[in-house]
């Protein structure tokens, strides 16, 4: 019997990241830096919680392999969106992060699904560079993966 397919994976449009990182902005600049990563990085929230300012690079992310989920090293260029965002200001780790995500989560008035910032930058990512294997390589994960659970048909 063929199985059924799982679930789309829950996103956030483009003026939602705006609208949740705005509001990061001005509530709480360390969780917009970290909310960013997320983003713009594809950072899991385990490892955008471990990083500090100097995993930040000039060109890149550096996501070191005890820090990584996969426990594979791995480097993520800082694209434009993502040198504007961390230009914001904030730092890195984010401490107590739970309560601080969770409280602007709450006042920017955006669902959140799981793993939303995830799942949007591999299906932002993939639609603008129509590389299945760049993207699964920046996400520190397969294309098997990617396209089981992590992305969602975008424009």
């Amino acid at each position: 019997m063929p199985s059924l397919p799982h679930d789309a994976p829950g996103i956030h449009s483009p003026e939602e990241v705006a609208k949740v990182l705005e509001t990061a902005r001005r509530l709480d600049p360390d969780v917009c830096r970290h909310l960013a990563l997320r983003y713009f990085a594809g950072l899991r929230r385990s490892e955008a919680a471990a990083l500090g300012e100097e995993h930040l690079r000039a060109e890149y992310v550096e996501v070191p392999a005890e820090k990584a989920k996969t426990r594979r090293r791995r480097l993520v260029p800082i694209r434009p969106a993502l040198r504007a965002w961390l230009a914001v200001g904030g730092s890195l780790p984010l401490r107590d992060g739970n309560p601080r995500l969770a409280a602007v989560a709450t006042a920017s008035g955006v669902p959140w699904p799981r793993n939303a910032p995830r799942h949007s930058f591999c299906s932002y990512h993939l639609a603008e560079f129509q590389s299945a294997a760049q993207t699964a390589l920046e996400a520190g994960h397969s294309e098997q993966m990617l396209f089981a659970h992590y992305r969602e048909l975008v424009d």
